[in-house]
């Protein structure tokens, strides 16, 4: 019975509905193309010729799609094919003003009308105009207006460009607040607010996770300057003459782990115990040395 009632539920839709499904079938693909277009990458200003190439490709090939299946489409209304065809193409045009208003229009506007094109220029042109009422675009204004350096202003106008336009970063404060609410049941909606503010920007206040691996390597890199000397000393000398011996006695054995690590530890009491002379003996032949010394 389920799968009756939704493979029929088509049957069952009124008149006016199957003629306004059908129609939209035709007059809303291009929306599909650029929701998908704009889910890859919301930056409306980076990708605006592929949006607007979009619109026009769609509407040129629909208007120019045969009759043929004007016909299968339109044996799912109660239209005819004439009429059918009449009202997706009207249909269409009003979905592609729609967008052109909405969409486009804004691009027309400041200050996403100063992201497109020469920047520069965009500037210059804005300096020589009166101070505009849009907040952005008089901040730039006055910027412009008291020598502040173009280049730097052309840089503010790149990161305009590339700003997102979709609802990423609201979904991202809801999903902040909702986490203090879950947290915090007691508190008010101020205090929410500005506890879900600082959780928001908690990325800008926090390193980033990259920066944090290459603090924990920087650390660790001067753990191992401070253990590993630029030059030789006088200990370093006394140690590869007490492995240089142990190799002159044990001419063919090969010395194990145990061996190595009982040297190096008993390195430092023999060597303090050594009179003053010795040590700067040892500290002076390390004159020519300037490398680290390698063991055998």
């Amino acid at each position: 019975m389920c799968s009756d009632y939704y493979i029929k539920g088509y049957d069952r839709l009124d008149e006016s509905v199957q003629n306004m499904v059908g129609m939209m079938a035709m007059a809303g693909g291009f929306i599909d193309e650029m929701a998908l277009l704009l889910l890859e990458d919301d930056r409306v200003m980076v990708q605006v010729d592929e949006l607007a190439e979009c619109v026009s490709a769609y509407v040129s090939n629909l208007g120019a799609l045969p009759d043929a299946v004007f016909l299968i489409l339109s044996s799912l209304t109660k239209w005819s094919v004439q009429e059918f065809r009449s009202r997706a193409l009207a249909a269409t045009n009003t979905a592609v003003c729609f967008v052109a208003l909405k969409l486009f229009g804004d691009l027309h506007k400041l200050p996403w009308s100063l992201c497109d094109g020469d920047l520069l220029q965009a500037l210059r042109t804005l300096k020589e105009q009166s101070e505009p009422d849009e907040a952005v675009a008089s901040q730039l204004w006055r910027l412009l207006a008291s020598g502040y350096p173009v280049e730097t202003l052309v840089l503010i106008l790149v990161a305009i460009r590339n700003l997102p336009w979709g609802t990423g970063g609201v979904e991202q404060q809801h999903a902040a607040a909702a986490q203090i609410h879950r947290m915090h049941p007691l508190l008010q909606q101020d205090q929410v607010r500005c506890r879900a503010m600082i959780h928001f920007m908690r990325s800008l206040l926090s390193p980033s996770s990259s920066v944090k691996e290459m603090s924990c390597l920087a650390k660790r890199q001067r753990g191992l300057e401070r253990q590993v000397p630029f030059r030789t000393n006088g200990k370093c000398m006394f140690m590869r003459e007490a492995f240089q011996r142990w190799h002159e006695l044990n001419e063919h054995g090969k010395m194990s782990n145990e061996v190595k690590h009982a040297l190096v530890r008993q390195t430092s009491p023999n060597y303090a115990a050594l009179p003053e002379d010795a040590r700067k003996a040892y500290t002076d032949s390390t004159a020519s040395e300037d490398t680290l010394i390698l063991l055998p």
